[in-house]
């Protein structure tokens, strides 16, 4: 009887790292991890396939999991010709949840050919009727960084938010300062990642969209080549 329920308890292990996610560690408040070539970390990390603004339309019970349909108004991330989309996510307490017809931001993560998405602690998507301030920054990084007007731009930490995480070596998991500059739509000039305390996560510059130079990464150092004029 004992070895069945420790069989059983393997198999609830391995599922639960397969389709859900670790809802005692919230991710920073802007979100910087999710764009490739932003942050220098881990390949292995938990990035997201596609990022997109879009409709909840409905909400349907699929075996454990919810299927959620949206109707996409703008992709930030991932080359999708369609305008309506389906997105896994658990019934449990990581799943995402947001009233129907309510306009969501949804960071999609592939698995077993399919889309996934977690609510905010587990991952960044955000529905703009439950949480207002976290959708209007979430989406205007996300504008920025994808659409690179020429400007300076800086977020400072969301206050509101209970940052309460285990230590991650792989994963930026507290609130964070970012300043940042595009000059001709690319980023262009010094690039500053604070962490909550105030601690440098990552410093340098970028020079028409390339990284140059030193940068620091907490107490490490690393030199990027300079990049050749065309």
């Amino acid at each position: 009887m004992i070895r069945y329920f420790f069989v059983a308890l393997i198999i609830l292990v391995i599922n639960h790292h397969a389709h859900a996610c670790s809802c005692d560690c919230f991710q920073t408040d802007v979100p910087v991890e999710e764009i490739e070539g932003l942050v220098i970390k881990k390949k292995s990390d938990f990035i997201s396939s596609v990022i997109f603004e879009g409709v909840l339309k409905q909400s349907k019970t699929q075996a454990e999991q919810l299927q959620l349909t949206f109707s996409v108004q703008y992709y930030y991330k991932g080359q999708q010709a369609t305008t309506e989309i389906d997105i896994l996510t658990s019934r449990g307490d990581c799943g995402f949840r947001a009233p129907i017809g309510d306009t969501c931001l949804i960071f999609g993560y592939e698995f077993n050919g399919e889309l996934h998405t977690y609510s905010s602690q587990c991952s960044r998507s955000v529905g703009q009727t439950n949480q207002q301030e976290k959708y209007t920054r979430y989406k205007r990084f996300m504008e920025i960084i994808t659409k690179k007007p020429d400007g300076t731009y800086q977020f400072s930490p969301l206050k509101k938010d209970p940052y309460v995480c285990k230590t991650s070596k792989s994963q930026i998991t507290h609130p964070v300062s970012l300043i940042f500059n595009i000059k001709e739509n690319k980023l262009d000039g010094e690039w500053v990642l604070y962490n909550f305390d105030g601690a440098i996560i990552e410093k340098g510059q970028y020079k028409q969209g390339i990284r140059t130079g030193e940068w620091m990464l907490g107490s490490r150092k690393i030199r990027f080549a300079t990049p050749k004029p065309d």
